[in-house]
């Protein structure tokens, strides 16, 4: 519904002048975007089966976390970033911990796919 109201809030105000419903909405879209990202990763996650005992915002910042990369791991040896991933949350196994970089790559850094 939120996405909705967004949408058609920005679709008002787009090119129209049509007063300040429009702008607030085209200001609101990064976070709405962060949003809509974090719901589709948390939705892969699920499909994947991964089974973490954290709440789902510790999820997301695990899967913000994989794409600092700041080693080059996801190119060079995706597997580290996984084991990487189980080192922060002891909850997953190696295999949810892959799905988790997966998501992440494909949701929060396509760029950095191996």
């Amino acid at each position: 519904m939120a996405l909705a109201l967004f949408m058609a809030g920005g679709l008002a105000g787009c090119g129209s002048g049509s007063g300040s419903a429009g702008t607030s909405a085209l200001r609101s879209s990064p976070s709405e975007t962060g949003q809509q990202e974090d719901a589709r990763f948390l939705a892969i996650v699920e499909q994947q089966g991964v089974l973490s005992t954290k709440p789902d915002a510790d999820l997301v910042k695990l899967g913000h976390l994989v794409c600092q990369d700041d080693l080059g791991m996801l190119k060079a040896a995706p597997n580290l970033a996984a084991a990487e991933v189980v080192s922060k949350d002891h909850s997953l196994t190696q295999a949810e911990a892959e799905a988790v970089v997966q998501a992440a790559i494909r949701i929060y850094c396509p760029d950095m796919a191996p």
